[in-house]
């Protein structure tokens, strides 16, 4: 009689890869060690993901997930600033999956065209409401 598949199966793998990221950052996700730590095998994991980039595009929308639901809970937009720079001190992993050095090496020219079409980035700088021409001085 054939095994019936594990619905639970792809979830554990994300999950897996994730605590992976969490503790041992970039460096530590491959795919024998996502199909390690989910107690399945290599080829399994890869009839879920074509390969690590597209694994490590899984977790990037976890990450975003989290970061999201943390924002959502902003009263403002100063408060959004602030969770903004909380997020990347309590969820350091998260940010520097989404943000972190070499982020945009590590994604494919797609991968980059569709996150930056879906997330338009955040500004915190304080925006001047005041009406009236801007002027500014240089100092020679």
């Amino acid at each position: 009689m054939p095994r019936t598949a594990d619905p639970e199966l792809p979830h554990r793998i994300l999950k897996a890869a994730d605590a992976l990221w969490q503790s041992g950052g970039e460096e530590a996700v491959t795919i024998r060690g996502v199909a390690a730590e989910a107690a399945t095998t290599t080829p399994t994991v890869y009839s879920y993901y074509a390969d690590r980039e597209a694994l490590l595009t899984a977790l990037r929308a976890l990450a975003f997930q989290r970061f999201s639901a943390y924002l959502a809970k902003s009263r403002d937009f100063q408060d959004a600033c602030a969770r903004h720079l909380e997020f990347g001190t309590s969820h350091p992993r998260d940010y520097e999956l989404l943000y972190g050095r070499g982020w945009m090496e590590r994604v494919t020219a797609d991968a980059q065209g569709a996150r930056s079409n879906d997330t338009p980035p955040i500004s915190c700088a304080p925006v001047s409401m005041k009406a009236g021409p801007r002027t500014s001085r240089i100092r020679s």
